[in-house]
């Protein structure tokens, strides 16, 4: 086989060698044909040939064109060619002997026999490199992978074993060396003992005969480190791994840890959220007591007395009860006195017990004083009135009185208009919605953090079961973006989505200022772009509705779609303002969607101003939808005058004033607020006496 090899490679070597020759000899042609033409070359052989010689040889030459070179060869030339050739052979015959024994050398190939069993990997490559095709390369690679793993066998390290597999993932030697490194992956991680080691060694090895062991030690580690975790980390461990030994110990104290965190930082949310998904759970009484505390604390400072004194009186099994109300009741007495109302106090009195001679005495007394309690009695009803008075606004006659009259429900924050406002999220126009929406919002801000998160906790409880798809599920995100479960609330919005074709557009607005608020701002661009493009449907579909013959334009009720198209166009500009103030619209990728969101948004604008202005010319008493409330001239009185009963009863007496420091803390106005805590400030503490509330 060797001598047939060898016997081939000599033949392509002559081959080679021959079509160089001949290579060689036609570049000799074509420079003896091209060098300055034949009689220059002769001269150049002849060195000095004779001045008859060149006559002659020009005489040769001319005629040797005429009748052309295989006719005629001028004996001068023909001897001076023969004479160049033959030099420049010997010259060529001798560089090609040299180039031949280069050639020969370089091509010479490794011997099999030589490195049969050689140790040398280098020229083991150089072989299988040389002869790919040989039916020894893949012996050679055998014995390559053979020293190799000899090697990483003596290195006997997990670095050495690693690149053996990287060489030779398929080699005899591949699954003793996969062995071998888990037992070393194995041993290391026995070595560290830490969660992330045994896990990687779990990833690593899925199905490892030492799988068992390994999870068994992770186990351990978990379990005994289950006391210092956090209520977080235990949840994510049980999800990771339900089958853990002590998934009920852990269960226990996640649980446990969950309540004390809540409870120590007074997460109302969180406490009442915990009691009803546990409510066997040790910790339920205690949590109960501290979430009544703290509601009696709130209602006591909102001036709810009864309602206190109803809910402390509720812990019958609580030893302070008792305590707790009559303490309520005293205070109650103090609130009631303090309004400077003969019949209210002369019916309080008589209801709480008290001798009837004494009575009579104390009313005497504001009757006597009745120069000096009248003031006193004004500014104390002024604060203690509701902010506003609903009943004279007709809500069914326009929608228009409608949305005011949300807007001014947010001045009754009370858990009765918290109530209502949930229902009228679910109002057929926009605006009414929308504004339903900021109200709630503004109520349970205004009722208190205690107040405010149990009645958002009794309204989820409420929706969750019944809440599947539409006004309910409306509801039900906007209680979990009231209470802050900004994914939930995201997951209400995608439900609400879910095989629609045509969104509610306040639904739309809502995903936009959601993803903001989350700093997701692309995907708030997106989101949008896509408003954009379903408000214009919504203005272009009324709007040629309206214009066509007997259309909508001409009926009666057309004022109603005004006041429609008015709602789309706030939505539009509350979509469209935070990408105006700066936010990124993307329009790289989106394309130019604010500026034609912001033509749009013009036509629809341009368009209201237009038939609004017909509509109120051939309907007289017609109100515009952007007109300012018929109330507010009367909120504006109403707050003067709060203010100015503030400043008399800061100005009254040193006694600190329940009602001024009611008023400094929780009224539902906070202009009033403000208003009473500065006249607390300015007139009691320049005086000496202690502030009501803070400025």
């Amino acid at each position: 086989m060797t001598e047939v090899f060898l016997a081939t490679n000599d033949r392509n070597l002559r081959r080679g060698f021959e079509m160089q020759t001949t290579a060689v000899m036609n570049r000799l042609v074509d420079v003896v044909r091209n060098e300055q033409g034949v009689p220059k070359l002769a001269e150049r052989c002849h060195g000095d040939p004779p001045s008859a010689g060149a006559d002659r040889s020009g005489e040769d030459t001319r005629e040797y064109n005429q009748k052309g070179s295989s006719h005629l060869e001028p004996p001068g030339l023909y001897s001076a060619t023969m004479y160049y050739m033959s030099k420049k052979l010997c010259h060529l015959f001798v560089a090609s002997c040299f180039i031949s024994l280069f050639f020969v050398s370089a091509c010479k190939t490794v011997d099999w026999a030589a490195v049969e069993q050689s140790d040398d990997v280098d020229l083991l490559w150089r072989f299988i490199r040389e002869s790919p095709d040989d039916i020894r390369a893949a012996e050679a690679r055998a014995r390559i992978a053979s020293i190799e793993y000899r090697q990483a066998q003596k290195l006997n390290t997990r670095y050495a074993y690693r690149v053996f597999l990287e060489r030779h993932p398929q080699s005899t030697f591949a699954v003793e060396a996969r062995q071998r490194l888990e037992k070393l992956d194995f041993e290391d991680a026995e070595r560290v003992n830490t969660r992330a080691a045994w896990e990687a060694f779990l990833r690593a090895y899925p199905r490892s005969g030492k799988s068992e062991a390994a999870i068994k030690n992770l186990y351990g580690i978990l379990c005994s480190a289950a006391k210092a975790a956090s209520p977080e980390d235990l949840d994510a461990i049980l999800r990771e791994y339900p089958r853990i030994p002590c998934a009920q110990i852990m269960e226990a104290q996640a649980r446990d840890k969950m309540f004390e965190k809540a409870m120590s930082q007074s997460d109302t949310m969180a406490i009442l959220d915990l009691i009803e998904r546990y409510p066997d759970h040790p910790a339920v009484p205690k949590a109960r007591k501290q979430i009544v505390e703290k509601q009696v604390e709130q209602l006591v400072l909102y001036a709810k007395y009864d309602l206190a004194i109803e809910l402390a009186l509720s812990q019958a099994k609580d030893t302070e009860a008792d305590s707790l109300a009559e303490s309520i009741r005293r205070e109650k007495l103090q609130w009631v006195l303090e309004s400077f109302d003969r019949g209210l106090i002369q019916r309080h009195l008589s209801e709480s017990g008290i001798d009837e001679a004494l009575v009579a005495e104390f009313v005497g007394a504001l009757d006597k004083n009745a120069r000096v309690v009248k003031p006193l009695r004004e500014a104390a009803g002024i604060l203690r009135r509701p902010a506003v008075d609903l009943s004279v606004l007709d809500v069914q006659a326009d929608p228009k009185n409608r949305w005011d009259y949300v807007e001014l429900l947010s001045l009754l924050p009370e858990e009765k208009s918290a109530d209502e406002l949930l229902v009228l999220l679910s109002d057929q126009y926009l605006e009414v919605r929308r504004r339903a929406f900021q109200s709630l919002a503004a109520v349970l801000a205004k009722m208190g953090s205690i107040r405010k998160m149990a009645w958002l906790a009794s309204s989820r409880a409420k929706l969750v079961g019944t809440a599947r798809q539409g006004e309910m599920l409306f509801r039900l995100f906007a209680v979990e973006m009231m209470a802050g479960n900004t994914a939930r609330a995201e997951q209400c919005l995608e439900r609400l989505f879910a095989g629609r074709e045509d969104p509610d557009p306040l639904v739309a607005q809502q995903t936009v200022l959601l993803k903001l608020s989350l700093g997701r701002e692309r995907e708030a661009a997106v989101a949008a772009a896509a408003f954009c493009v379903l408000a214009r449907q919504w203005f272009e579909k009324r709007t040629t509705d309206w214009s066509i013959k007997d259309g909508l334009g001409s009926s009666s009720a057309a004022w109603l779609s005004l006041r429609q198209l008015f709602g789309l166009g706030v939505l539009w500009r509350e979509v469209l303002a935070p990408f105006e103030r700066g936010s990124s619209s993307f329009s790289e990728d989106l394309g130019p969607w604010l500026e034609k969101g912001r033509v749009d948004l013009a036509s629809l604008e341009a368009w209201l101003s237009e038939q609004e202005e017909r509509w109120e010319r051939s309907h007289p008493g017609y109100v515009r939808s952007g007109a300012e409330p018929s109330l507010a001239r009367e909120q504006k009185r109403r707050q003067e005058e709060e203010r100015l009963a503030a400043l008399h009863l800061a100005l009254a007496g040193p006694e600190p004033s329940l009602t001024l420091r009611w008023a400094a803390c929780c009224h539902p106005r906070l202009e009033t607020r403000a208003s009473a805590a500065l006249a607390s400030y300015f007139f009691r503490v320049r005086r000496g006496f202690p502030a009501v509330g803070s400025p």
